[in-house]
C-alpha cells in the first residue's frame, strides 16, 4: 500500500496509460517503493528515441495539486527565458497539462550526475571540481527572471508570517541541544526582523536547494532541477538551504564568498536576511533527523548513537550555524 494519502485512485493505471499514449519507453515501470509520496517520475525515451523525464502527481492533496501545477507553469516560462539568456541549464520543458487530473509533465533530460543529496551534501573529494561560478551566475540570472515571470504566474510568497510559523512548528526539534531561552531568543530575533523579510521577499526562489537538487554535466556546469517548492522570498534564502547541506566549513565560506562577490550584494542587509534564515531552517531541518531517528521524544545522544557519521556531521553543522545566528557571529 503506498503510504502517500489519500492518494490518487487507479495511480498505476493513470502512470501506465499516460505514459503508453505519449509512446514513451520507461526506464522502470510505477513501483510504489521507488517514486517519491507527491509524485511520479521517471527517466524515459519518446518517440524519437531522446530522453526525458515524464513527471505524474500521485498525492491528492490541495497544496499538492497547486504546487505541482505552478511547478509545470514555472518549467515552462523558464523554457521560455533561459532560451534567450543561455546562463543557467534548467530542465527544458517538452510537454505537460495542468488543467486535468492528475497533472503531468515531460521536460528534457539533463546529462550529467548529482552534486550530492539530501542528506549526505556535497563529498569532500568533489568539492574542488563544483561549478561554483556558473552556479552563483544562475542566482543572479535568476533575480533577472523574477520581473519576467511577474504577472505570468502566481507565486507564493514567504514572508515573516510565514517564518513564525515554520519555526513554531518546529521549534520543538531544538529543545534537546538548546536551553529554552536560547529558543526563546531566535523568536525574539525573527521579530526584529519581521519588517526586512517583508520588504525583501520578492526575488523567485527554488526553495529546496539541495545538492540532490543540483546536477554537474559534462561540461561542468551546474543545472537546477525540481522547481516543485519555487515560490518568492528574500535573496538570502536559497543559499542559506544550501550552506546547512554542506558540512564542509571551507566550502561553506567559497559559496559565500563566490555569492558576494558575483552579486555585488549589501553586505549588512544580506548578513541580516541570511541571519533569518538560518533560524528559520534550522529547526525544520533538524526535523528530518528527528523522523530519521524513529523516537518519539529523542535525546541528544540519540542523534549521536542513531545517525551515521555523515548523518551527524550535517546535524553539527546545523547546530553550528544556529548558535552563529543566535549570537550574531560572522559566517565567513
Amino acid at each position: 500500500m503506498p503510504k502517500y494519502g489519500p492518494y490518487l485512485p487507479d495511480i498505476e493505471k493513470k502512470v501506465h496509460d499516460k505514459i503508453s499514449e505519449l509512446e514513451f519507453d520507461p526506464k522502470y515501470i510505477f513501483d510504489t517503493n521507488i517514486h517519491q509520496e507527491r509524485f511520479y517520475t521517471a527517466p524515459c525515451r519518446d518517440k524519437k528515441g531522446d530522453k526525458v523525464v515524464f513527471k505524474m502527481r500521485t498525492e491528492d492533496y490541495q497544496e499538492t495539486k497547486a504546487s505541482f501545477r505552478r511547478e509545470i507553469k514555472i518549467n515552462q516560462l523558464f523554457t521560455k527565458f533561459y532560451a534567450r539568456s543561455k546562463k543557467l541549464s534548467v530542465p527544458k520543458f517538452v510537454d505537460g497539462d495542468s488543467e486535468h487530473v492528475p497533472e503531468w509533465m515531460v521536460y528534457g533530460f539533463i546529462e550529467g550526475y548529482e552534486a550530492g543529496d539530501f542528506y549526505n551534501g556535497l563529498e569532500k573529494g568533489n568539492i574542488d571540481k563544483f561549478p561554483l561560478e556558473d552556479l552563483i551566475s544562475g542566482i543572479k540570472n535568476m533575480q533577472k527572471m523574477s520581473a519576467f515571470a511577474q504577472g505570468e504566474i502566481k507565486l507564493k510568497t514567504q514572508k515573516y508570517t510565514d517564518f513564525k510559523k515554520a519555526y513554531e512548528k518546529y521549534r520543538g526539534n531544538l529543545s534537546p541541544f538548546f536551553a529554552q531561552e536560547e529558543i526563546e531568543k531566535g523568536v525574539e530575533i525573527l521579530q526584529s526582523g519581521k519588517k526586512l523579510l517583508d520588504e525583501k521577499s520578492g526575488i523567485i526562489t527554488h526553495g529546496d536547494f539541495h545538492p540532490g537538487n543540483l546536477i554537474i554535466t559534462p561540461g561542468e556546469k551546474a543545472a537546477i532541477i525540481d522547481w516543485y517548492y519555487v515560490h518568492l522570498n528574500n535573496m538570502a534564502f536559497d543559499i542559506a538551504f544550501f550552506y546547512l547541506e554542506i558540512s564542509d566549513r571551507e566550502f561553506q565560506k567559497q559559496v559565500l564568498g563566490k555569492f558576494f562577490e558575483k552579486m555585488k550584494v549589501d553586505k549588512t542587509g544580506f548578513w541580516h536576511l541570511f541571519r533569518l534564515d538560518i533560524l528559520r531552517l534550522v529547526p525544520q531541518k533538524i526535523n528530518v533527523f528527528y523522523d530519521a531517528l524513529g523516537i518519539l521524544e529523542p535525546k541528544k545522544e540519540d542523534y549521536y548513537v542513531n545517525l551515521t557519521p555523515k548523518g551527524v556531521a550535517k546535524l553539527e553543522t546545523n547546530l553550528e550555524a544556529f548558535r552563529k545566528a543566535l549570537a550574531g557571529e560572522d559566517f565567513m
